[in-house]
């Protein structure tokens, strides 16, 4: 598998998705109800930007975060 295609895939499936339409969908089954910092829209984001980094960890995940 080409390093690419996970971009390509990540960018024509997911870059279409609207937030407004995500968060609608979230506040209808009130998934958020007791977060406060890390939602699930920052969450999906966050998750998106580990994998097309391929960072192996969430220590990794933090150490970058912090530099970015």
């Amino acid at each position: 598998m080409d390093n690419h295609t996970i971009k390509t895939v990540f960018k024509e499936y997911l870059h279409p998705l609207d937030s407004k339409v995500i968060q609608k969908m979230i506040d209808h089954a009130a998934i958020d109800k007791y977060v406060k910092k890390l939602d699930l829209l920052t969450f999906t984001k966050l998750f998106i930007y580990a994998q097309l980094k391929e960072l192996p960890s969430l220590r990794r995940v933090n150490e970058k975060m912090k530099h970015n």
